[in-house]
């Protein structure tokens, strides 16, 4: 899996944004070693750019239709940026240096998060006979949760499994007293528990 990305949000940009970045791409890969063949074409994309750049500025007097023009140049052009990222991305192979001479902006892939922090704010609350509400605060980094609980005098527990920061366990022996705790799961193979809550079930 590649650890850098391009971003190719180009649509999303204004229109004086999308120009100016397209044309510091067009910039920096032209006679770049690295990108001797682009797809599309910077002639291409160079074209594209004027194409917008004067729908750009018949648009500026608020008619209707040039806005509808400048909007499909718009599209092009974005569309076209977007084709050029990923023959980008294939020539440059991950490589941070080769990517970062093409002009695009680049975004790192998020790295693993590693053991994830001990629980915060978690609470046990008895609802009605025989069950129990388990709540805590949400945990960054966390795909799951593992709900731990049993009897004070037991010696195993009990483990069920979520992504909710709540859950209600049910079917408890009433006026007997249980342990409950909880870790969060995420990349690594440890978890951090919380303490150990000790209530008695209703």
């Amino acid at each position: 899996m590649a650890k850098y990305k391009i971003l190719t949000n180009f649509s999303r940009n204004k229109t004086s944004v999308l120009l100016e970045k397209a044309s510091s791409i067009v910039k920096q890969m032209t006679g770049n070693p690295n990108f001797e063949n682009p797809i599309p074409s910077l002639a291409e994309i160079e074209a594209a750019i004027n194409i917008l750049n004067e729908a750009n500025i018949a648009a500026q007097d608020g008619n209707k239709t040039a806005k509808i023009i400048r909007d499909e140049k718009h599209a092009n052009l974005a569309s076209m940026l977007y084709r050029l990222a990923l023959y980008t991305e294939m020539q440059a192979s991950d490589n941070l240096a080769i990517l970062s001479s093409s002009g695009f902006s680049l975004r790192k892939r998020p790295e693993p998060i590693g053991i994830l922090e001990k629980p915060k704010g978690f609470n046990v609350q008895p609802t009605h006979k025989g069950s129990i509400k388990l709540k805590l605060s949400a945990i960054r980094g966390a795909k799951s949760y593992l709900y731990l609980y049993k009897k004070e005098t037991d010696e195993n527990w009990t483990t069920l499994v979520g992504t909710s920061t709540n859950i209600s366990i049910n079917n408890l022996e009433s006026g007997v007293a249980y342990l409950f705790k909880v870790a969060g799961v995420g990349s690594a193979k440890e978890q951090v528990f919380s303490n150990p809550i000790k209530s008695f079930i209703l």
